[in-house]
């Protein structure tokens, strides 16, 4: 009877312990799943921000170039107007040069102002300033 009993102990320890390490491979098994999942989630979050920063930095780009463009229009326009203003200019001091003044007035002017019985001291005066303000400039 006490071999009996001790069968039956022994046989009841192994099925705990069958239970038990039926128990611990599950929980193990959860865990990995758990980390798995969890690194999944990061590198899907990681991912994420990535493309989220990506896309900012494209977007961030695209402005600045567009921001590039349209400074280097209105640039181009000012200059244009001004050349504008200074042909009129030249016309108005001297009407038999305006059809020469069309490229760049202000350096066809500079380099050779007409030769025109209206210019008065006062305007060759400024003329000879400007053109010494640009050459030095």
């Amino acid at each position: 009877m006490k071999q009996e009993m001790k069968k039956q102990i022994m046989e009841q320890h192994k099925k705990e312990l069958e239970t038990l390490k039926a128990h611990n491979a599950k929980m193990m098994k959860e865990m990995e799943a758990r980390s798995e999942k969890k690194l999944t989630e990061v590198e899907e979050k990681y991912e994420k921000q990535n493309n989220e920063m990506e896309k900012k930095y494209e977007s961030n780009i695209k402005d600045v170039e567009d921001k590039y463009r349209r400074e280097l229009k209105e640039k181009d326009d000012e200059i244009g107007r001004l050349e504008d203003i200074i042909q009129k200019e030249c016309s108005r001091f001297c009407p038999t040069a305006g059809h020469e003044i069309f490229s760049s007035p202000l350096n066809l002017w500079l380099q050779d102002p007409p030769d025109c019985d209206r210019l008065n001291k006062f305007e060759n005066i400024y003329i000879s300033q400007v053109a010494v303000k640009s050459t030095v400039l």
